[in-house]
């Protein structure tokens, strides 16, 4: 895994940033008092994605699960390290250029549910359709 970079590589200033998650993960870390998933122990983090980056998970990772939910996240709220990083793909490949060129809000530790602000279908967000934009 490559050095995680710090938040100063995005441009801008983000307030919020999203994270998906199945309804019944959700109903566990509302449980649980914080959000995880298997990518904190396998890769050392939580997937994130910015609104403008949304589409392009949602069609290349969850375009068979339109129940997926979208939590928007307030970056000040998090109490673990934000790192703004090219794409992880699960399954080890490379990136390509493009995709090194491009930087996914990565957050390594548990999230807290006072972090969360927003609960919305994740098509909601797109206008309600999946369709590729990749």
């Amino acid at each position: 895994m490559a050095e995680p970079s710090d938040s100063s590589d995005v441009v801008g200033n983000l307030d919020t940033i999203l994270h998906l998650i199945e309804p019944a993960a959700w109903q566990q870390a509302q449980l649980a008092g914080f959000i995880t998933n298997d990518s904190l122990l396998t890769e050392g983090f939580i997937h994130c994605c910015t609104d403008e980056q949304l589409e392009g998970v949602l069609n290349r990772f969850y375009s068979d699960m339109p129940d997926i939910l979208a939590l928007r996240l307030r970056v000040a709220d998090l109490k673990s390290p934000l790192r703004w990083e090219a794409p992880a793909h699960p399954d080890g490949t490379a990136n390509t250029t493009s995709e090194d060129a491009l930087k996914f809000p990565h957050v390594y530790g548990e999230i807290p549910l006072s972090a969360v602000v927003e609960e919305v279908p994740a098509l909601n967000l797109i206008g309600g359709s999946n369709q590729s934009c990749d």
